[in-house]
């Protein structure tokens, strides 16, 4: 299912928007190989060039455990940077949330910390953050 999202997002730019374990069907493939389907695709959201590059930067500083370079980017992409209040916090705390994620053999059983996480940091020093990145999370 990973492997599905990440395709999704990073080679055909769209993002299945209900995608929850009632919406993934497993089917057979043409040789009989387990394969697996998405339904309910009526909520699709389909980047822009420039939000597509913006999300690839984010999530691959994260991916490559460089939370505060993706912390800075995120600041980079809003439309108020003059309101953000303590940058360097800001991005302090998306460092250490990507460091939660690499250090916690669970990661995908914390997914729901890790967005609580990038919006709390986000409301508390005033980051608007992209519409682009909030769709995915």
């Amino acid at each position: 299912g990973i492997d599905a999202f990440c395709q999704m997002l990073f080679v055909h730019n769209f993002v299945h928007g209900d995608l929850h374990p009632g919406n993934v069907f497993i089917t057979t493939g043409p040789h009989g190989s387990p394969k697996l389907a998405f339904l309910d695709a009526g909520i699709v959201v389909e980047y822009s060039d420039f939000d597509h590059g913006m999300l690839i930067d984010i999530l691959g500083h994260f991916i490559n455990y460089e939370g505060y370079e993706g912390g800075r980017l995120m600041i980079e992409q809003t439309d108020s940077r003059s309101d953000v209040s303590d940058a360097d916090g800001f991005c302090r705390k998306i460092g250490a949330m990507v460091q939660m994620a690499r250090d916690t053999p669970t990661f995908f059983d914390q997914i729901g910390a890790c967005i609580s996480m990038i919006c709390n940091a986000a409301c508390d020093h005033r980051v608007k953050v992209h519409e682009g990145f909030i769709s995915i999370v």
